[in-house]
């Protein structure tokens, strides 16, 4: 069974950013195929909207924006009908939560301290970095 992950649009913005880093080594190993990724159409709209904001242009390739959006757009598994939940004070982060409840995700992988890792879990799903997470799928 694969173990179904949702990866916080800073995961993924630090994926297109700083190649070789635990961020980058989760995004690849979903594109190799070692977990199921879950998003959902609220976090695609912010995914989309960090990306293209002029202020990370500069850190970020030409291309790789549209290539990511198209990849997770195409090999995600969406989730929709999100419930409400407020365990953040982020309305962002509060969405990333709920799509992992709903998704029934095994893991939430964050680089939000504040806001999320120090939740550790929300009904059975687990809140880790991006280092911790590479650690759990190299155990496995």
């Amino acid at each position: 069974m694969f173990v179904r992950l949702v990866l916080d649009t800073n995961i993924l913005v630090s994926a297109l950013i700083t190649k070789g880093s635990p961020p980058d080594g989760l995004y690849k190993g979903w594109q190799r195929g070692e977990f199921v990724l879950l998003t959902s159409l609220p976090q695609l709209a912010e995914l989309e909207r960090v990306v293209y904001s002029p202020k990370l242009q500069r850190f970020i390739k030409a291309d790789s924006p549209d290539d990511m959006l198209f990849l997770v757009r195409q090999g995600s598994e969406i989730i929709t009908d999100l419930p409400t939940v407020f365990y953040s004070a982020d309305t962002d982060d509060n969405v990333i939560i709920a799509t992992a409840l709903k998704g029934r995700a095994d893991y939430l992988v964050t680089g939000d301290k504040k806001d999320i890792l120090h939740l550790q879990e929300a009904d059975g799903v687990r809140f880790v970095t991006a280092r911790q997470m590479l650690e759990i799928i190299a155990e496995q």
